[in-house]
């Protein structure tokens, strides 16, 4: 599967360079699967297991994503960024105008730039269990988390 994938991959980015107009797609999934071999479960790994709480449950429930296009995107950091923050992250970056919410949203990148359901993420890449949060990310988290209600849930 993962070679078929990769090989498709391959063929969707060249196309994309044959187009004239600019093009980004942007792949990522929202959340692991639970792959399993006979009954050994994905989660058993060693990459899972480290032994700190805190970057086990990271991991388990990352978000990675892949953005590829067919014009200079400039230098992608993308290592610490939240599934929310991808559109954000990218019409800035492409140079697009958005909603002031999303022009908002991707400067709360520098006080948060990722998080899940059990994990943050500041900045360095120092992560913090939701519980127990510093106050400036707290603050963070608090208003995304009104904000995304407020946008997309209350209406």
């Amino acid at each position: 599967g993962l070679y078929d994938a990769d090989r498709q991959l391959g063929k969707l980015y060249d196309y994309i360079c044959t187009l004239d107009e600019r093009t980004i797609i942007i792949f990522y999934g929202d959340h692991l699967p639970n792959l399993k071999s006979g009954e050994q479960s994905i989660f058993t790994l060693d990459y899972f297991n480290t032994g700190d709480e805190v970057l086990d449950n990271y991991r388990k429930y990352d978000t990675e994503c892949l953005i590829v296009g067919n014009f200079d995107l400039g230098e992608q950091s993308t290592e610490w960024l939240s599934y929310d923050l991808i559109m954000a992250y990218v019409m800035h970056h492409a140079d697009v105008d958005t909603t002031p919410y999303y022009d908002w949203l991707y400067t709360t990148a520098n006080d948060m730039p990722a998080a899940n359901s059990y994990i943050a993420a500041d900045r360095n890449g120092n992560l913090y269990s939701l519980f127990d949060l510093p106050d400036d990310i707290r603050s963070a988290y608090d208003l995304r988390t009104k904000m995304d209600y407020y946008f997309f849930h209350d209406n």
